[in-house]
């Protein structure tokens, strides 16, 4: 593709100071803008000339905080803001990264004890309250009590939107449109243009490993004893087994869990391709290779597009199976101690209090150690040793010490 002849792809620059906008493109040495599934907001890299003893050449200098947008055949493909630069006095060009307002809400951390809301409309008070202009949001109709105390805005769409997806079967993608935040149901849109290697492949990587497979999961109560077993057969005939253990949660479907826990032989795709601009994370595209023997549709994971020399390529991650970046309520319950938005919330945290007094004694120097016959001995250097469980005793241990998701014991 010939940019410069062709003027099919434009860069523009406005000031955030005076809000002068003026087009950057001629002065660019080159262009990368990349998304990722996990990346939460695109980036764009630019190299911006910056020759200040040629005076035939003009001297723009982009400041931090300063707007930029990217166009592709007149239509606005990339909205962000200029977060990084790095100029060195060996070189001629400042090197820019910008990101989409996606980048404020993974960098925002939030409060908020949601009820009764839907994901789209959890998403809508977090992205309106940093500011943040909201576009589509994909419906999900699934109501939901979602506990986020000092988590990331992300993670707090995220889990939302992944618990609903529990109900739905949906995968789901926050994303930017025309500037404005919106949650696609992710590998739904698929590319027009179709990968081949007689065509527009310039190169395929196909990679397999068995590093994340689980064939096994074991399920064990409080006292380490195993309640059930899931398995896949298949997979440990054919590779052996890979287990993993899981402990039994009172009112949770621990077979719904554990199957979600079995994860198969990794598989992944890397393409180098000629570009089409519509290629990018959330799609999914068609591609036909017959030196890897890759040949089907593939869910776009990763893009980089880069715009150098006049030649616009593509790198991208493809995934056999579409998947989202899930967290969920019991992630940001360990991390924060909250509750899920249930009433007896507060009787849940005392009998767990109670069952870790039965089972732990504190040291004379302070240490946390298991006691598996069932008492609570308090031991006091100056005072000697008392041995008790009554419930005074357990609440004057429990003002003064805790016990994590892991089961490290702090003061």
């Amino acid at each position: 593709m010939e940019l410069q002849q062709e003027h099919n792809f434009q860069v523009y620059l406005q000031k955030r100071s005076g809000g002068r906008t003026v087009e950057i493109t001629e002065t660019l040495a080159g262009i990368t803008w990349s998304g990722d599934y996990q990346q939460v907001s695109r980036k764009l890299d630019i190299d911006v000339l910056y020759a200040v003893n040629d005076k035939n050449q003009p001297v723009i200098v982009p400041d931090v905080g300063d707007k930029v947008t990217m166009h592709y055949n007149g239509t606005l493909q990339f909205a962000g803001i200029v977060w990084t630069r790095d100029l060195s006095s060996k070189g001629q060009f400042i090197k820019i990264s910008c990101y989409d307002s996606l980048i404020y809400i993974n960098k925002s951390n939030v409060s908020y004890n949601f009820k009764d809301m839907t994901a789209e409309a959890i998403t809508q008070q977090v992205a309106t309250d940093l500011g943040v202009t909201v576009g589509s949001l994909a419906s999900t109709g699934v109501t939901m009590n979602l506990p986020a105390i000092g988590k990331s805005a992300y993670d707090t769409i995220m889990a939302a939107y992944t618990k609903a997806a529990e109900s739905t079967g949906l995968k789901y993608l926050p994303i930017v449109k025309e500037n404005a935040l919106c949650v696609i149901e992710k590998g739904t849109t698929q590319v027009a243009m179709k990968l081949d290697y007689e065509y527009n492949i310039e190169g395929t990587q196909f990679t397999e490993s068995l590093d994340g497979m689980v064939n096994r999961v074991i399920i064990y109560d409080d006292e380490g004893n195993i309640v059930n077993t899931i398995d896949n057969s298949g997979w440990i005939t054919a590779y052996g087994i890979i287990q993993d253990a899981i402990q039994n949660e009172k009112d949770k479907d621990m077979t719904v869990k554990a199957n979600k826990a079995l994860k198969p032989i990794e598989q992944k795709a890397n393409v180098d391709a000629l570009g089409c601009i519509e290629a990018i994370t959330g799609s999914a595209i068609v591609i036909t290779d017959k030196h890897t023997g890759l040949d089907g549709l593939f869910y776009i994971d990763g893009d980089s597009h880069t715009f150098v020399n006049n030649v616009y390529e593509m790198k991208l991650t493809l995934a056999f199976k579409n998947i989202m970046d899930e967290k969920t309520t019991e992630e940001q319950n360990k991390d924060s101690g909250a509750s899920d938005g249930s009433d007896d919330s507060g009787g849940d945290e005392e009998k767990k209090d109670s069952d870790f007094l039965d089972k732990w004694t504190v040291d004379k120097d302070g240490n946390a150690v298991y006691n598996p016959d069932g008492t609570l001995a308090i031991i006091d250097p100056k005072a000697g040793v008392t041995t008790s469980t009554s419930s005074s005793d357990k609440s004057t241990f429990l003002d003064n010490w805790s016990v994590d998701a892991n089961g490290n014991v702090t003061k």
